[in-house]
């Protein structure tokens, strides 16, 4: 009944590939469609990780129509119980619960084949690339890069074997409940003047250098984090370069010491999601014009990353509240949603907006021993 095709990148499975997340959502209005150059980068492992991963991909076929898909990555830069981490991306499938299982199997035995202990799913092969279910917030539209996916995907995962490895929120927070977390994060953001600590926002004439100052910070905080891993300059220029295109730049900030050292930093996006759907997934003149015409202003200012490095948090300094205010104080002075996005269970980023959500989006993370 089921067919099991296994493949790296030949042209006419890769559209296979490419077409199948087109039909399942192609009546879903809160579908963002991925831009074509990045779908088909994940699909050949041609991406910016694509010198370390190792990805076989696959297609499920039900009498002969593709009703599943997913990729075995190995990730040799991360150990995992004994083995390099193993991964299950590029999921999408019919509500089929044998059919996924067939598929993740195929998957699971690939990745056994190359040493690996453990998978995780879904994930891309690194948490520098799309990674996680939404498993609530399936009435809302997304943000641009929230992960997003059909709701029964989680129990197709479970059915498959996988189990909960980690969870994930976002907090949507707006109007009053902005005021209140201002008023809640003032003292620190205050004390830290006090003390000689200052804002600098990031500079576009040298974007390039503060980006890199970005990922020192990013390698630093999320050094202790399962499953993280450091990437060099060229890797980290290639995946974010195009963040400059959006970003606005009093919305990324550095935190610096008295001394000059940066040592905190908050990246927040304005959020266009109804903008990049009217792309469909192209970047030509069209698309941009489409882009423009339906971009207004910004729904929401979506906190994706807010830090601090080791040794700051070892001083107890209040950083990391200095940071949270001048998140809030921009977000309620623009009257924008602040979209507090993809915390950890335990995150300290998440003690900020607790009690104060209007809407919560959930994530999960999964594994399976092999």
């Amino acid at each position: 009944m089921y067919q099991v095709v296994g493949f790296d990148r030949e042209p006419a499975r890769v559209a296979d590939f490419l077409a199948l997340p087109w039909r399942l959502y192609r009546d879903d209005p809160r579908w963002i469609p991925p831009f074509r150059a990045s779908a088909e980068a994940a699909a050949t492992n041609m991406h910016p990780l694509g010198n370390l991963l190792i990805q076989r991909n696959f297609l499920l076929l039900r009498q002969g129509a593709i009703v599943a898909r997913a990729s075995a990555v190995c990730n040799p830069a991360v150990q995992v119980d004994g083995g390099p981490l193993g991964s299950v991306g590029n999921f999408e499938a019919d509500d089929d619960p044998d059919a996924a299982r067939s598929i993740v199997e195929a998957c699971f035995e690939w990745l056994h084949e190359r040493g690996c202990k453990t998978a995780w799913g879904p994930m891309n092969g690194s948490m520098w690339l799309p990674y996680r279910f939404m498993t609530v917030g399936f009435d809302d539209m997304p943000f641009y890069g929230e992960p997003y996916n059909k709701p029964y995907y989680p129990e197709l995962f479970a059915y498959a074997g996988f189990t909960p490895l980690k969870k994930w929120t976002s907090v949507f927070t707006e109007g009053e409940a902005i005021a209140s977390m201002v008023e809640k994060t003032r003292p620190r953001y205050e004390a830290a003047l006090e003390c000689g600590y200052r804002f600098r926002q990031v500079d576009y004439r040298r974007f390039e250098a503060d980006l890199l100052e970005l990922r020192r910070l990013i390698s630093d905080s999320f050094a202790g984090f399962a499953g993280f891993h450091p990437i060099d300059e060229q890797t980290f220029l290639a995946l974010y370069g195009d963040m400059k295109a959006i970003a606005l730049p009093e919305l990324v900030q550095f935190l610096l010491r008295p001394d000059g050292e940066i040592v905190g930093y908050l990246c927040m996006l304005p959020d266009y999601p109804r903008a990049i759907r009217a792309m469909r997934g192209k970047t030509d003149l069209l698309a941009k014009l489409r882009f423009l015409l339906a971009r207004g202003r910004p729904t929401a200012y979506i906190a994706l990353y807010l830090g601090i490095t080791a040794a700051e948090q070892a001083r107890r300094s209040g950083a990391g509240g200095a940071l949270a205010y001048k998140g809030c104080y921009l977000g309620h002075r623009d009257s924008a949603v602040l979209v507090s996005a993809l915390m950890a269970e335990g995150s300290y980023a998440r003690a900020w907006s607790r009690g104060q959500q209007a809407t919560v989006h959930e994530y999960a993370l999964y594994q399976k021993v092999l």
